[in-house]
Parts: C-alpha cells; sequence; structure tokens
C-alpha cells in the first residue's frame, strides 16, 4: 500500500499494490514510480512533500539501518535500503518494520498506554513495543521477533530455526494444516475457522491458538510487563480468537495485561508510517538547530 497523507495522518490519496516481486532496486524503481502516481493524483508537486517512512517486513538495525530477517522480498539486505531512499528522493526517509510501524501508529491513534505491545497475527505472527512512550527497537532492531519463542513446537528444529516454533504454531497457514489435519473440509476460507455458533464449544483449532497466543503473552509480560497488549493483523483482529486468549491467561497469570483488538485496524500501519516521519523530521529539525 502507498498512502500520501498530511503530518496529522490524513489520507489524501492511496493506492494499492504487490510488492515487485523481483526485490531490491526493482522495488526501489516500484516505490518511486507510485510516489509519482501519489503526487499526481494528490495534485502536488514534488516540493511539497517533507519526508517519507516505508515499512518492512524485516529488522532494521536501529543505529546502521541495514536490513536483515527478511525472507520474503528478495535483494534488500545487501542494499542501503534508507540511503538510496533517502538520496534518490532528496528527502529524509524512514525505513522500519512494519509490525513497529503499527505499534507506533496505535500508540499514536488507538488504544495509547505509555508502555504497550502491538501483537500482529496473520502469514506469521510479530511484535512491535512501545516503552515509556518510546519505539523499543532492541540491540539489532530485532526486539518483537516473537516467532522464535520456544512455544508450540521444538525450538531446535530445523523449520523452527528458519520461521521459528511460535509462528509455525499459530500462524495462519498453521492453523489451516491443523484443521485440515483433524479432519477439516477442504476448500474451508481461513476466517470460516472462526466462525462458532453460539450454543457450540470453540473448535480445539481455535481454543489451542488462544492457548499459544496466551503463553506467548504471559513470556512478554513476565520481561516487558506492558499496560496493554494490541492485537492486530488479519487474525488478530478475530473476536473469537481474543476471547480464548483472555480466557487461557486468565488460567496461567494472577493479573494480566489488558488485551484489546487494534482500534485502527488495517490503518495502524499506515498511520505509524506518519508518525514515523513526523518523528525524523523532529530528529532532523533539532540537529540543524543543534549545528547551526
Amino acid at each position: 500500500m502507498f498512502r500520501a497523507s498530511p503530518l496529522d495522518g490524513r489520507v489524501l490519496v492511496e493506492i494499492k499494490q504487490p510488492t515487485a516481486a523481483e526485490g531490491g532496486l526493482a522495488l526501489i524503481d516500484q516505490i518511486a514510480a507510485q510516489r509519482e502516481h501519489l503526487l499526481l493524483q494528490a495534485g502536488l508537486s514534488s516540493d511539497k512533500l517533507l519526508a517519507g517512512s516505508v515499512g518492512v517486513p524485516a529488522a532494521v538495525h536501529p543505529r546502521t539501518r541495514r536490513l536483515s530477517r527478511i525472507p520474503n522480498i528478495r535483494g534488500i539486505e545487501e542494499l542501503d535500503f534508507s540511503g538510496i531512499l533517502t538520496r534518490k528522493f532528496d528527502m529524509p526517509v524512514s525505513v522500519e518494520n512494519d509490525v513497529n510501524l503499527a505499534a507506533l501508529g496505535e500508540h499514536w491513534r488507538g488504544h495509547r498506554a505509555s508502555s504497550m505491545v502491538f501483537l500482529a497475527l496473520g502469514t506469521g505472527i510479530g511484535m512491535g513495543v512501545i516503552l515509556d512512550g518510546k519505539l523499543f527497537r532492541g540491540a539489532r532492531g530485532a526486539a518483537g521477533e516473537i516467532s522464535a519463542l520456544p512455544i508450540g513446537g521444538d525450538a531446535f528444529a530445523q523449520d523452527s530455526l528458519e520461521s521459528g516454533a511460535l509462528e509455525n504454531a499459530v500462524s495462519g497457514k498453521a492453523m489451516m494444516a491443523r484443521y485440515l489435519g483433524s479432519g477439516g473440509r477442504p476448500g474451508t476460507k481461513l476466517t470460516g475457522l472462526f466462525v462458532v455458533p453460539p450454543s457450540s464449544a470453540p473448535a480445539p483449532m481455535l481454543d489451542e491458538a488462544g492457548r499459544l497466543i496466551a503463553l506467548a503473552i504471559l513470556s512478554v509480560c513476565a520481561v516487558i510487563d506492558p499496560e496493554k497488549v494490541v492485537l492486530g493483523g488479519s487474525i488478530g483482529i478475530r473476536p473469537e480468537l481474543l476471547a480464548r486468549t483472555t480466557h487461557h491467561l486468565a488460567r496461567c497469570m494472577a493479573v494480566p495485561p489488558s488485551c484489546q483488538i487494534s482500534a485502527l485496524g488495517n490503518r495502524a500501519g499506515a498511520l505509524g508510517a506518519v508518525r514515523a516521519a513526523r518523528l525524523l523530521l523532529a530528529d532532523e529539525y533539532i540537529s540543524a538547530c543543534e549545528t547551526s
């Protein structure tokens, strides 16, 4: 998704397009092309752009800005991605982990709390961490990579090393495989797995997913102690999953954190991108003042 917004986060124009499959420099070219389309549709000249922000499914090193842990987009780990975009567009460009952006957006315009985590669950699982009102990235930008937690599988197995034990247990792909393996009807859509008649007990697959996510939240709380846990992503926003998760949290925690579905839905990441651009502009201004 590509979006042009003023600094208050409103949407001027939006374009949805799949990420360039070639990755690498082709992704840079795609961003440049969509930037021109956004300007054209919004009726703006390029001099009206103050900053840009890009979300990527990767760990972004807080000092070098290099990308790592990015199996789904080829050829960009070797690039100075942030630097190339900044030079190409002649303006500051923030490159940030996509779930971190969702956490920033939720903290800015959604379920705000001084210390909170945004847990995104869909095709994979990831987490953005806000501590004392600020995004926490960790030493190598990998804070929140909870897919690797040793929950739901053997952390020493090869597939866990590649994609993470927890992700292999609770991702959308894993849920569907568990459903079909237990005799489920082929052709059922993922959303159909969450439909629970009012008089029925939760499906074992749904209950197990809630139990594993509760264990993940327990682990996070033991280290971070967040005031609030916000769930997002195509699976994370399901109220049926939240109900099973909170049920199991009450069984394993004396005082569970507040758990809520994202107030922003699929807008969390986009609003987080605006927030990241605002923070980058503030840093640029402060640096300019210090050197003047």
